[in-house]
């Protein structure tokens, strides 16, 4: 079974037999050929998509564009070789875009051509596309990863924008409610954006480090607030002030530093 897939300035002819999953591509090994993860999950993709790791053998030529461009060509080979050997594969792989000559389309009819535009040109500006370095990633990530450049992942904005759009609705619904929303960032570029925006609308959040055992262990961290809220008490029934001041001091201490941690949560419940 052979078919031909482009994508962008690449072209590949795609040839599939029954075999153990071997990849050759332009007379080379695949993992040699495209030696990254990020690119060897793109060719595998349209097989774990449908149950058939390690079925078939597969032979590739392919030129022209990038390695982005080649390994999306290639994978759009695959899928419709699959789909011409078996056609129930057709609906397992049109979802996830592997059927298109250009996969972000989904995305972009879901989102609307005009809104997935503008969110991207201001998630771009805004640098969201530049993700961590290539030997950080996790590779759960593979399907949100758009290509790699300079030993750093880029995030495809495409995708972003619409699981933005999804997020605002899904904190809508939660917010209006009545339900509360923690806000977590302790990247010192967006720390004082969320503290600012958290605060406006009266919302726990966390900017510096995230306390230990804070989802699963609530009772620690509510046993810390309480603490800081009796040393508030010692303060104002006078107690504090018949403390040496040598204790005054340490308590002081402990009292900016619980703050500093746990004060935008001390509302949580």
């Amino acid at each position: 079974t052979h078919k031909i897939g482009r994508r962008k300035n690449s072209v590949a002819r795609v040839y599939l037999k029954e075999g153990s999953g071997k990849f050759t591509i332009n007379g080379r090994d695949g993992k040699n050929y495209f030696p990254t993860a990020l690119l060897q999950y793109k060719l595998e993709q349209p097989f774990a998509l449908t149950n058939t790791t390690g079925q078939y053998d597969v032979v590739v030529s392919v030129f022209g564009g990038g390695t982005t461009g080649q390994v999306e060509a290639v994978r759009l080979g695959i899928s419709r070789c699959l789909v011409l050997i078996n056609e129930e594969n057709k609906p397992l792989l049109k979802p996830a875009g592997l059927l298109t000559r250009d996969p972000r389309m989904v995305e972009r009819k879901k989102f609307g051509q005009k809104k997935a535009r503008k969110r991207f040109q201001f998630s771009k500006h805004a640098g969201v596309h530049f993700g961590h370095l290539t030997r950080k990633w996790n590779p759960n990530m593979a399907p949100y990863i758009f290509m790699e450049k300079n030993g750093i992942h880029i995030i495809d904005l495409h995708k972003t924008a619409v699981k933005l759009d999804e997020a605002s609705e899904a904190l809508n619904k939660i917010a209006s409610s009545g339900r509360k929303v923690l806000f977590v960032a302790t990247k010192k570029q967006a720390k004082d954006i969320v503290a600012k925006h958290a605060e406006s609308i009266n919302m726990p959040y966390i900017t510096e480090r995230w306390p230990g055992g804070m989802l699963t262990n609530f009772v620690t961290i509510r046993k810390a607030v309480k603490k800081m809220n009796s040393i508030d008490k010692m303060k104002k029934d006078g107690t504090f002030e018949t403390l040496s001041k040598k204790e005054r001091l340490q308590i002081d201490r402990l009292r900016a530093n619980l703050e500093k941690n746990l004060g935008s949560i001390a509302d949580m419940t």
